[in-house]
């Protein structure tokens, strides 16, 4: 047994990890290629403008996290609403 395959079983892991973290690096680089060309497109919008600070001196901005609870509180909504139209014998769908 030499050194190379002493650990095969941890060696396999660790190259897969590694791919499978390779592929979201990947997955997100493409992710950012419109948020930067929307960004470019803002800083010449901004130079056309006469901006007096140009766009890479706007300071970045942490983006507002999503609500979750909003849409489950829609769904508790909706799911009482549908409760109570069946308890006055109302129907749930639409006429058209």
């Amino acid at each position: 047994m030499t050194d190379d395959d002493k650990y095969p079983v941890a060696v396999a892991g660790l190259q897969r990890k590694r791919a499978e973290i390779a592929g979201t690096i990947a997955d997100l680089e493409k992710q950012l290629i419109e948020p930067r060309n929307d960004l470019s497109a803002i800083d010449r919008a901004l130079l056309l403008m006469n901006s007096p600070m140009p766009g890479e001196a706007i300071p970045a901005r942490k983006p507002k996290p999503r609500n979750i609870t909003l849409s489950a509180s829609l769904v508790r909504r909706t799911i009482r609403c549908s409760r109570e139209y069946l308890a006055f014998g109302l129907p749930l769908v639409a006429p058209f």
